[in-house]
């Protein structure tokens, strides 16, 4: 059942960055959602109004508090476990309507930030830039405001020279993909395009990029057993009343929430927010908590695996990427991420000049299914390393 708790002007409900699946219903008195603005520039501060809920996304989506709630006068808030939230929402359907709304309102916002921002960029950089937009968040693991960006591409730029790049990364955060590591540069493909949009030659071929920059890397030994937009209008709906009867139970003024444990779900995402910022050691030690919680979650276990692979690459440790690539290869020899693993592998090869071992690995991932754009790369790269045509 949930609880109805008093917060003391001055305290904090949550911090930005804290994990918690607790959901929160605004009673009375005055707190305020302190997040930064798209530029990095600014605070941005909105009051959270009688009646409604904050914390939802989060608890939702299981990933950290985006901003601040700070309690700016003496509050009373209902909080809900998330179990009860979903159990209430499923019998209030006016709650459900009301989250829309709140959804709906924050996309709006997020549009007009992206257009302001774009704004200081000038209009002949606007699709671009809102790529970069869309790439951003995608990096930092918030999928939301990434399709948000890469829809708000597709509705605008039906035609652009990107839309081939949205595409694929649209449909890579839908799947739930680590972001592409093989997108050509966005300034280089954007011009490609513009020049062949102009001769009625589209280019949509995305080439692989080089991991990181091996010059002077040692070789290492292969280990033998390797196998082989949203611009929704709700209309006007009225807010949430606070709950009544059952639902008001008064808590000390000092109730200590505690520091809920994390999920592997959620250091898998600290992993990715730190591989974004370069941040690899962090990066390295939340894939390694997430692959050790993973247990029987077989696509957990091998997405840990495989950005345990390629932070390695960035850290120019290439003995422990091949150990974490060739686990991949033999827990998950039928997986997802599998032609992937090898193509990173065949590429540290590469760089360490080992043009045989490479052009097998990039051989062998080309027969991988589905025969599409990433297999016939490998296939040229093969034949390139063994001197064909």
């Amino acid at each position: 059942m949930p609880i109805t708790r008093n917060y003391s002007a001055g305290s904090i409900v949550y911090f930005a960055g804290d994990v918690g699946e607790d959901v929160y219903v605004m009673q009375k008195g005055r707190i305020s959602l302190i997040s930064t603005s798209l530029d990095q520039k600014d605070d941005i501060k909105e009051d959270v109004r009688k009646g409604e809920f904050f914390g939802v996304k989060s608890a939702l989506g299981r990933y950290p508090r985006e901003e601040t709630a700070q309690v700016l006068a003496d509050s009373q808030v209902l909080v809900f476990k998330l179990a009860e939230f979903e159990q209430f929402g499923q019998k209030n359907t006016r709650i459900v309507l009301q989250m829309l709304k709140v959804f709906s309102s924050q996309l709006r916002r997020v549009h007009k930030a992206v257009r302001e921002f774009l704004g200081e960029h000038g209009a002949s950089e606007a699709s671009m830039e809102l790529v970069r937009v869309g790439e951003y968040y995608y990096k930092a693991g918030k999928t939301d405001y990434a399709l948000y960006a890469f829809g708000a591409y597709q509705k605008n730029f039906p035609a652009g020279p990107l839309t081939e790049r949205v595409r694929r990364l649209a449909q890579s955060v839908k799947e739930g993909a680590a972001f592409p590591l093989d997108l050509p540069d966005i300034n280089e493909e954007m011009q490609r395009n513009e020049v062949a949009q102009r001769t009625g030659q589209m280019v949509n071929r995305s080439e692989p990029q080089p991991v990181d920059d091996y010059a002077n890397h040692a070789d290492v030994d292969m280990p033998s057993d390797m196998p082989p937009p949203l611009d929704v209008d709700m209309g006007d709906i009225g807010d949430l009343p606070p709950p009544a009867g059952d639902f008001d139970l008064p808590m000390p003024d000092d109730f200590d929430m505690g520091t809920p444990s994390k999920t592997p779900a959620q250091h898998y995402s600290d992993g990715l927010s730190a591989f974004a910022n370069h941040q690899f050691d962090e990066a390295l030690a939340a894939y390694q908590q997430a692959l050790e919680g993973s247990g029987s979650d077989a696509a957990l276990h091998e997405k840990c695996l495989f950005e345990l692979g390629r932070t390695h690459v960035k850290k120019a440790d290439a003995k422990s990427a091949v150990e974490k690539f060739s686990e991949l290869l033999r827990t998950h020899a039928q997986g997802s991420l599998t032609r992937k693993a090898m193509i990173q592998l065949a590429e540290i090869y590469e760089r360490a000049r080992d043009n045989a071992r490479a052009a097998s690995l990039y051989e062998k991932a080309s027969r991988i299914p589905p025969q599409d754009k990433e297999a016939n790369i490998a296939l040229q790269k093969a034949n390139q390393l063994k001197g064909q045509k």
